[in-house]
């Protein structure tokens, strides 16, 4: 769990939707009865701008549904949102080296947590009233999403 110190230190300033879309070929009905589960991707990218102390958490995810073969039924989904963060004392939270930039784990474990439950939310209301609707998304591990 991060340090109380870093959650004060982040504000949630912006969260944009970028792409929302549904894709159901077939007759509704009819492909009810096909699925079985549903697979999911993410997509999590994350840049900053140190100068104006912002985080940038853009995560991607895409939907299909399977039928009991685990095979795609014309079923999917995908949502695209990004989220803006300020963090105030960015910089303390940054090490550089000559290849890289790395982020505070515990910084990132609050963007990324906070992230994905509101995606969590906006997916489910989005999807409110469609055949994707009994697919709510699955807590996810914080180190799935950081390594996809």
């Amino acid at each position: 769990m991060p340090d109380k110190h870093i959650e004060e230190a982040v504000e949630l300033i912006d969260i944009e939707l970028k792409s929302f879309a549904l894709k159901c070929t077939p007759d509704a009905d009819e492909v009810e009865d096909m699925i079985d589960s549903f697979a999911q991707n993410y997509r999590c990218d994350t840049y900053s701008n140190p100068d104006d102390e912002l985080m940038y958490i853009a995560m991607n995810l895409e939907v299909s549904a399977l039928n009991e073969a685990e095979e795609a039924v014309e079923v999917e989904g995908s949502i695209k949102v990004e989220f803006t963060y300020h963090v105030e004392d960015l910089a303390k939270y940054v090490k550089t080296t000559t290849d890289e930039v790395e982020l505070e784990p515990d910084l990132m474990f609050v963007l990324i947590n906070t992230s994905y439950a509101t995606l969590r939310g906006m997916w489910a209301v989005k999807v409110a009233g469609t055949i994707l609707s009994e697919h709510i998304l699955p807590v996810v591990p914080l180190e799935e999403l950081m390594d996809v």
